[in-house]
């Protein structure tokens, strides 16, 4: 397909029909006897590593699956297990993110071998995460060949650190977003904004700087600048993920915004 002079430099978030393969990416988290709450470590290990998902793929779908081992009654472990999937569930959810889930408990696992009888049983007490994904890939592209709910990033809108105010420099490719929704009317987006924070595996962190709504103020910035210059402002939103989902390269790799495709709604 040859592009036009709209064209953007876009890092992609590929989904079925593109020229990315899909793969499936496990997880397994450990839960102490009897409980379906994971301890402090567990809870910080599932939050790097779905995380680090989120930053580096496009998910199209997961299943969370809870276990129990043998030890107690058959309805009380099948119990368990679904407890321990619901929790994980609810760990990890993120109003803003709907990624299709299946979450089911699948009761306990029996321990077949005698020899690690105890490893076994503490191995058994787990959830299992799928995540069925597509890799990142460097690509070129026009809005107009994005299908809804996939995502990218704009390579050359940057910001100056600690402020809403984007760099001299990203203008230009921020005219030929406008002149690409200009030509697809069809496109309704959102506009999701990021910040560079160090601490960003702390979960439930309080920030230290004096604008937690930063990262939110930079995704209103390219908001308003798209309704400056013509687009219509029922086809956008925008959301602010704060320092959530690092991209784990530079701090500037991190001040952006990124755009997903939310609906194609013919003219």
């Amino acid at each position: 397909m040859k592009l036009g002079s709209t064209s953007l430099f876009l890092i992609v978030f590929l989904s079925t029909g593109l020229v990315a393969q899909q793969k499936i990416i496990e997880y397994e988290a450990f839960f102490l006897h009897n409980k379906s709450e994971l301890t402090d470590l567990e809870k910080n290990k599932l939050t790097i590593f779905h995380d680090s998902i989120l930053a580096n793929y496009s998910i199209t779908n997961m299943s969370i699956i809870g276990y129990a081992n043998e030890i107690g009654g058959y309805e009380y472990n099948h119990r368990l297990s679904t407890d321990r999937a619901n929790y994980i569930h609810q760990f990890i959810r993120n109003e803003n993110l709907k990624i299709p889930t299946e979450v089911v408990g699948k009761g306990e696992i029996i321990t077949r071998k005698e020899k690690d009888y105890k490893n076994q049983l503490i191995e058994n007490r787990k959830a299992v995460m799928r995540y069925a994904v597509y890799s990142r890939l460097v690509h070129t592209a026009s809005i107009s060949e994005f299908a809804a709910g996939e995502k990218m990033t704009i390579k050359s809108i940057g910001f100056y650190p600690d402020s809403p105010v984007y760099l001299p420099q990203s203008e230009p490719t921020l005219l030929k977003l406008v002149e690409d929704l200009s030509k697809n009317k069809s496109y309704y987006i959102q506009i999701q904004g990021h910040i560079y924070d160090p601490n960003n595996y702390e979960k439930d962190r309080v920030y230290p700087d004096t604008n937690p709504t930063l990262s939110e103020d930079r995704a209103k910035t390219i908001y308003l600048f798209l309704i400056q210059n013509g687009i219509d402002s029922t086809r956008l939103s925008y959301v602010g993920f704060q320092g959530k989902y690092p991209l784990n390269k530079k701090p500037q790799d991190d001040r952006r915004v990124e755009i997903e495709v939310v609906k194609i709604q013919p003219e």
